[in-house]
């Protein structure tokens, strides 16, 4: 029975088809084999992202995707939170990193978006009354304070 020994190899090519032999320890060389190395798929570009801030109802905000957009493309990641979609709302205060994914499952370079802390709402103002009379035909409101909160 005779011993038959493999060897691997690897070698590291460019992009192209290339034909493939063995050869034994006679020097017989085997039948050629094609063999087509792919170009490297493409990696998107860091993402644009706009952003929806909080107001002072609304305390969460948005970061929507603009580009790269597309076929198979989604958000890889917006640390701390994944999501597929290219839009995300009801996100809260916070600096996050948003990636995308292209259908290669090739990811972008990160792009940062910062979601601001809710404004703060006013205080209640104290107003002051003054109904009209017999004699004057207009009222008056008066705001003593506060007119701001900081």
């Amino acid at each position: 029975m005779a011993l038959i020994t493999v060897k691997r190899y690897l070698y590291r090519v460019a992009t192209g088809t290339y034909t493939v032999t063995a050869k034994n320890s006679y020097g017989c060389i085997s039948a050629g084999t094609s063999a087509t190395i792919n170009a490297q798929p493409p990696t998107p570009v860091a993402p644009t992202v706009t952003l929806i801030q909080p107001t002072c109802t609304l305390a969460t905000g948005t970061i929507t995707v603009t580009a790269p957009t597309g076929t198979g493309m989604t958000i890889a990641s917006m640390a701390p939170i994944t999501s597929q979609a290219l839009s995300l709302a009801v996100v809260a205060t916070g600096t996050y990193t948003v990636t995308v994914k292209n259908s290669y499952g090739c990811i972008s370079a990160g792009t940062s978006a910062t979601i601001n802390a809710q404004p703060p709402t006013p205080c209640s103002s104290n107003c002051h009354l003054i109904q009209p009379t017999c004699t004057l035909a207009t009222g008056t409101i008066t705001v003593t304070a506060p007119t701001e909160q900081g």
